[in-house]
């Protein structure tokens, strides 16, 4: 909860709207703000892009918007973890927990 908390103050969310909400829509809109992050570094990439192909040598290779964007990197670099019997059965004792009425 901690790391969610730094991250919604980050961007200068106010405090009791926080812990007001739920977990699911802190979530939300912590999300929400990231996917907005990406489309202006998308804009921003496809910019720096065209500059840098207008100003490229004439035998070099054409850039890419991907080759300026941060997101686009480090999702190439990291491959998504496998989901294993392990994981499994800790998601179905995380949705009992969730889906226990309580009284």
């Amino acid at each position: 909860m901690r790391s969610l908390y730094v991250a919604w103050l980050e961007r200068g969310k106010d405090p009791s709207i926080f812990w007001s909400s739920t977990f699911g829509e802190v979530m939300i809109l912590l999300r929400s703000y990231e996917f907005r992050d990406e489309l202006q570094w998308m804009h921003t990439s496809a910019v720096m892009a065209m500059l840098a192909n207008i100003h490229r040598a004439k035998n070099s290779r054409a850039y890419e918007w991907t080759d300026f964007n941060p997101y686009s990197s480090s999702r190439k670099k990291s491959a998504a973890p496998k989901i294993t019997a392990k994981h499994t059965q800790l998601f179905d004792k995380m949705s009992q927990a969730l889906n226990r009425k309580d009284g």
